[in-house]
């Protein structure tokens, strides 16, 4: 007796292929064989997402010229593995299976691979698991449908896929399937083969409204797959005597993962700050619009509209609402961060302006308290080189350009606002001592000078180095003052001064000191 097998095959977390192939009972054992009689005349391979899983409704139009024959039919899928679930629990990856042949329900059986005869020749997981039942074929034609529901292959970037192994069509009497029809009801943002047999786009016809590309929207051409934006209706491939050199593979397509530094920080949360700030104004701006044209939001703005209509998942809709309502959790955590970093650079340049406005009270300041080996401004003009807030108070303080200094360092003298004054700022040293911060910041051959303001540790920190004759970092060294609201003092703390130390001496020795300022 022969053995047919439908195979369905899809594991978590690894890629697995649908396979309609074709076995045969030799001498007691079963084998792979080329079917000789039987010919697939049709197929036609329905895809419906549903929620988070697809259901799959398949109808084969199989042509016997022979008299009625009884065949064994089975269907293999691996087991679905998930929280809590380990191999002994292990459950079948597809439900809701069901089967007819010739409009007729049959009963099957469902057991692991293992404790079948299906061992001998299906090579997949010993844990996997076959839907197998008898048939019996008339002679002409005959007609088996079934469908289930599949559940997603997930991959660790939040990914997933679907899989039908189409190419194992090829086994049967004709080599062919001679009328193919493949249907994808899936909403969204996909990609998957151009074609099984050429990658030529025109046998794809969509019916609905959406886009289909060769292009992911960035430059970058593909040969082999074609990305999909489906609003409305579906997706459609006809062609007559098919003979796939390919499988179907469907995947989703997250354009999240797509644009710098939002991939980035969506996998890396504690680096988010830093990669915020370190990028421009400009792409602040486009990253905070990418978030709602992911959901198609209409861009009032003409400029903006544009630059996104050249990716492939834009599709303006006026009804989308200019809110975060379809976000997901990620994309609002993204957005609040994006907008807490732009707010700040609109008030630092606020508080910047601010602080230029009060130069002519800091020159006063300065000229009636600071005693220097030479004069303030006597090499250029005061300037305020560098502001934060580091205080808690929401006004930041300066480091203010005492106008004073050689040919690779500037003196400067950390100052704070009070009762809306500018004033020097009190440290308080280890020794215990108080005095003024007045530090060097430059760098020359051999010889360098950084300053950092923290608001995050409400700290400045002060740190030199200098290197060998070979340009090798040989020594460094590193001060921070804490602020304490208590004492209005920026008071020495050796914690976090041990802290920051060997984080500066890497930065120096790998060339990446953009932390300091």
């Amino acid at each position: 007796m022969k053995l047919i097998t439908l195979l369905f095959a899809t594991f978590i977390s690894v890629i697995a292929l649908a396979d309609d192939g074709v076995l045969s009972s030799h001498g007691g054992n079963l084998i792979c064989t080329q079917e000789t009689r039987i010919i697939l005349k049709k197929e036609r391979l329905t895809f419906t997402q549903i929620k988070d899983s697809m259901r799959i409704d398949i109808i084969f139009e199989f042509f016997n010229p022979d008299s009625t024959r009884k065949e064994l039919v089975g269907f293999v899928t691996p087991p679905c593995y998930g929280v809590g679930i380990d191999e002994e629990k292990a459950i079948p990856n597809i439900s809701n299976f069901t089967v007819e042949l010739n409009e007729k329900k049959l009963n099957y059986k469902l057991d692991k691979v293992i404790s079948t005869d299906f061992k001998n020749v299906i090579h997949d997981s010993e844990e996997s698991f076959v839907y197998y039942f008898n048939a019996t074929f008339k002679k002409g034609l005959n007609i088996i449908k079934h469908s289930y529901n599949l559940s997603p292959s997930f991959i660790s970037d939040g990914s997933y896929h679907y899989d039908y192994r189409l190419t194992t069509g090829k086994g049967w009497a004709n080599s062919i399937i001679e009328d193919f029809e493949l249907i994808l009801n899936i909403k969204g943002l996909f990609t998957l083969p151009k074609d099984f047999e050429n990658y030529s786009l025109n046998r794809w016809e969509l019916i609905g409204k959406g886009i289909l590309s060769d292009t992911n929207g960035l430059g970058n051409a593909n040969t082999t797959h074609l990305f999909v934006n489906i609003q409305s209706g579906y997706l459609r491939n006809k062609c007559k005597n098919l003979k796939p050199n390919m499988d179907i593979e469907i995947n989703n397509y997250l354009p999240l993962h797509m644009y710098e530094p939002l991939n980035t920080i969506l996998w890396n949360p504690d680096n988010e700050n830093n990669v915020l700030d370190k990028i421009s104004s400009e792409q602040l701006k486009v990253a905070r619009n990418y978030l709602f044209a992911l959901h198609n939001y209409d861009f009032k703005n003409k400029e903006t509209k544009q630059y996104f209509s050249k990716f492939f998942w834009y599709i303006p809709n006026e009804t989308v609402p200019n809110d975060t309502a379809l976000f997901s959790w990620d994309e609002k955590r993204i957005l609040k961060k994006i907008l807490e970093v732009e707010n700040k650079r609109k008030n630092k340049s606020v508080q910047m302006e601010y602080w230029k406005n009060l130069i002519p009270q800091v020159r006063k300041v300065l000229n009636k308290t600071i005693v220097l080996d030479e004069k303030i401004e006597s090499s250029h003009p005061i300037s305020i080189q560098r502001i934060d807030e580091i205080t808690g108070d929401s006004i930041p303080e300066a480091l203010v350009n005492l106008g004073v200094g050689g040919a690779y360092s500037d003196e400067l003298i950390l100052m704070q606002v009070e009762n809306g004054k500018p004033v020097i700022a009190k440290i308080k040293n280890k020794d215990g001592t108080i005095s003024q911060l007045i530090a060097q910041s430059g760098a020359s051959v051999r010889n360098g000078i950084a300053i950092k303001m923290s608001s995050e540790k409400k700290t400045i920190y002060y740190g030199t180095w200098n290197t060998d004759e070979n340009g090798k970092i040989a020594e460094t060294t590193m001060e921070a003052y804490q602020w304490n609201s208590k004492s209005k003092l920026f008071e020495f703390s050796s914690q976090l001064r041990d802290e920051m130390k060997p984080v500066f001496k890497n930065m120096l020795m790998t060339g990446k000191l953009d932390w300091f300022e």
